[in-house]
């Protein structure tokens, strides 16, 4: 009896060691997949104890790891081959459009027929949209490059909107737009005037392009920002919110030669150079952007 107990305390002994091994090891694991998650080390994952099983797990990790690191350096190589193309296309275009552009105005100052004419603005409208596409992606190739450098000065972000504001005015009147204002007065920020120029060209294209109806701007102190909200009446409602910033993503499949898709982009990467923050909210089909700076008190 007392030999059958001794066995008993031994094996409950022998298998809390066993117990007591394989935690550690499955802390040991669990440590050395989280700094190799983190850190991208190219160090395999090894193990403290002397387990097969912990052997096979172990060598599974370290195959799913390598074939992650292969996906990893196959998509930044797709990456950077279509930045340059991107970056070659961009330039090779810019010349032929520059003499198209040329024959074109040429061909305006000769006496045309009607039927001649309406030809000459439809070729005219689309070398419009072929210049507009070509600066968005200049736009997009200048961040990639790290090419646009803000110069932040205080300016009265009240009186500038209201300035930009009328630019936009007969794009919106010929689109039916109900627009509604509520612009609190004298808010002082820090920005790049060029900069915000180009982030509010790029809110006002997506709604002229996307927007139908009702555009409600609201610009306003809200505790230490100054915050401009932009809120309309989708053509559809908003599928994927929060790939709406994602470049070359576009909601509007049925209508994608109408969007770039870099619109949204460029306004995040843009807040982001000049401080600010970017917001984006939807219900149903209404859509609300709020950008918003620190007022210079």
């Amino acid at each position: 009896m007392i030999y059958y107990a001794v066995f008993i305390t031994f094996m409950c002994l022998l298998v809390s060691i066993l117990y007591l091994r394989q935690q550690i090891g499955l802390k040991h694991l669990l440590q050395s997949v989280q700094e190799k998650r983190e850190t991208n080390t190219n160090k395999s994952l090894t193990t403290k104890t002397y387990s097969r099983s912990f052997d096979r797990i172990i060598q599974e990790f370290n195959r799913l790891f390598l074939e992650l690191q292969a996906l990893q350096i196959t998509s930044q190589q797709e990456k950077a081959t279509l930045d340059l193309a991107i970056h070659n296309i961009t330039h090779d275009i810019r010349t032929p459009l520059t003499i198209a552009n040329g024959y074109l105005y040429q061909l305006k100052k000769t006496k045309l027929s009607e039927e001649e004419a309406q030809i000459i603005q439809k070729i005219d409208r689309n070398l419009k949209t072929v210049a507009d596409r070509l600066e968005v992606l200049l736009e997009y190739q200048n961040l990639l490059e790290n090419n646009v450098k803000p110069e932040l000065v205080p300016l009265d972000f009240s009186q500038f909107f209201k300035r930009q504001l009328v630019t936009y005015y007969d794009s919106l009147t010929k689109q039916k737009f109900s627009v509604k204002l509520d612009i609190t007065e004298d808010l002082w920020i820090e920005n790049d005037p060029e900069l915000l120029v180009r982030i509010l060209q790029n809110i006002f294209s997506n709604v002229l392009k996307h927007g139908r109806n009702t555009l409600t701007i609201r610009l306003q102190q809200k505790g230490k920002f100054a915050q401009l909200s932009v809120m309309n009446e989708s053509k559809q409602p908003i599928r994927d919110l929060e790939r709406l910033t994602t470049r070359f993503y576009s909601e509007n499949l049925a209508e994608i030669e109408d969007s770039s898709g870099l619109g949204l982009f460029i306004v995040q990467e843009l807040m982001t150079l000049s401080h600010g923050y970017l917001e984006l909210a939807s219900e149903g089909r209404k859509f609300e952007l709020t950008i918003s700076w620190p007022v210079i008190e």
